[in-house]
């Protein structure tokens, strides 16, 4: 499964253990600048791959094979300097919100979301964890975050280290996928789009 993230001018193209980089300042001429390729194999036809920009660094959600920091400040070289281990169990599979020093992932098997504080991206490190809150796709918005899986639950992370329950519509089966627009929530819920006015 392929994934596709804009982070201001930059475009990253995830295709199982490719990541490539693209400069889209002119977007009729977009600009390859570099690809990095995991040493640790494909992920899969039903990998989730997701990404985060942090600086010059790439912050990769790459399930079971953990969560990866990858320097391109020197592109196109590209290199891994950083890893949290991940497993079948826990791993990182959601996709990443960065919010100033704090990379915001989820664990669609555990259901786990974490905070992990990346102010120095040779050592990220876990802060935060609530269990039982993210299924997959997340989407942060004025200090909370809207986490899809079974119904919607919406975290309050005013403090990152602490992130707690706020509330939850169960109103439908699954949620695949939720976004922000201003003040609206739009979700991918039970084969339909829904939308809601935000609080």
């Amino acid at each position: 499964m392929a994934a596709l993230i804009i982070s201001g001018n930059i475009l990253i193209a995830r295709l199982f253990a490719s990541t490539k980089l693209y400069d889209i300042s002119n977007p009729l001429t977009p600009r390859e600048l570099g690809t990095f390729v995991s040493e640790l194999g494909n992920l899969g036809g039903l990998a989730g791959p997701s990404a985060g920009i942090y600086g010059n660094t790439l912050l990769l959600a790459d399930r079971w094979q953990g969560f990866h920091v990858v320097d391109f400040s020197k592109a196109p070289v590209m290199a891994l300097v950083a890893t949290l281990p991940g497993s079948m169990e826990k791993g990182y599979d959601g996709n990443v919100e960065v919010v100033d020093d704090i990379a915001y992932v989820g664990c669609c098997y555990s259901g786990t979301l974490r905070s992990i504080y990346i102010h120095d991206p040779l050592h990220p490190q876990i802060v935060g964890n609530l269990d039982g809150a993210a299924g997959g796709k997340i989407k942060y918005s004025n200090h909370r975050i809207y986490a899809a899986g079974m119904g919607l639950q919406i975290i309050n992370v005013d403090n990152p280290a602490t992130p707690q329950y706020d509330s939850a519509l169960n109103d439908y089966k699954y949620v695949r996928d939720v976004d922000i627009e201003n003040d609206l929530v739009l979700l991918a819920a039970d084969h339909n789009l829904v939308i809601l006015q935000k609080n």
